[in-house]
């Protein structure tokens, strides 16, 4: 059920003390133990305030009714993400999928939406992406803001861009977090593919000037059948798509152009 998200002074506050606590300290707690927030090689585990501030321009642009994030962790995304719901004049629902909340994560993302105030506008599935994402839609579900942040694998971020492409209308927001990974960014080179997606925001630099090793792949691009000698993510790199820093907004903007046996380059 969709909710409104009332929320006191106290909440906020709350909210924004459990954010300091995790960025100050990169440590996270489940109210009877401390944990540590980074991962084995000594990188967190949660979104930066870039990326934070990211997830809350995507929905104060999209102003959506339901959003939709894979990978709930400690809940940090999460509550950036609910905070910004909050601010709409509207009933939202978030859906939050992650089936290692309760055992890898102490079940510290569920307690932090619930002290910021957010627990009504959840729907929480304790279950793995490829299995949840295949009932959603089934049921009709319909998303405007989606953020992909599970597994790092390949065929995994593919597979969950292509059921949440199923249920985002045009004009929604798919965001990819960790595109810095190259899997992830060849999942975002296939979403762009077909003309059926633009990036709208990243949390990079600017576009700089081009390079001279750019001019010559530029003029590479001029040789006869070059599209078929050379790999496309050399003809136009990563950074010319838009695909810049560690996150990423795509806006659909058609529906999929892709013909049945068509299969373009990426």
């Amino acid at each position: 059920m969709d909710h409104f998200a009332v929320r006191n002074d106290s909440e906020r506050d709350i909210m924004h003390a459990l954010l300091e606590a995790i960025y100050a300290t990169q440590t996270v707690t489940d109210g009877k133990a401390q944990y540590s927030a980074l991962n084995a090689k000594g990188h967190p585990t949660y979104i930066d305030r870039a990326e934070g501030a990211l997830l809350q321009r995507a929905i104060a642009a999209v102003r959506p009714t339901t959003t939709l994030e894979i990978g709930m962790a400690y809940g940090v995304s999460t509550l950036f993400m609910c905070e910004a719901l909050a601010e709409l004049p509207h009933r939202c629902t978030h859906i939050a999928i992650d089936p290692y909340q309760n055992t890898k994560w102490h079940g510290i993302g569920l307690r932090n939406a619930t002290d910021a105030g957010f627990a009504g506008l959840l729907r929480f599935f304790e279950e793995r992406s490829e299995f949840c994402l295949p009932r959603l839609v089934q049921e009709g579900t319909t998303i405007q803001v989606a953020l992909i942040d599970g597994l790092h694998r390949f065929a995994q971020c593919a597979l969950e861009f292509y059921f949440i492409d199923r249920m985002l209308p045009v004009g929604g927001t798919v965001i990819f977090d960790d595109v810095d990974w190259p899997a992830i960014r060849r999942v975002v080179r296939l979403a762009l593919s077909d003309g059926t997606y633009e990036v709208t925001d990243h949390t990079g630099p600017k576009a700089g000037r081009r390079s001279l090793l750019g001019w010559v792949r530029k003029a590479l691009t001029h040789v006869p059948h070059a599209e078929k000698l050379l790999r496309q993510d050399f003809i136009v790199r990563d950074h010319e798509l838009g695909i810049r820093g560690t996150c990423v907004a795509l806006k659909k903007i058609s529906p999929e152009r892709r013909k049945r046996r068509e299969y373009p380059e990426f």
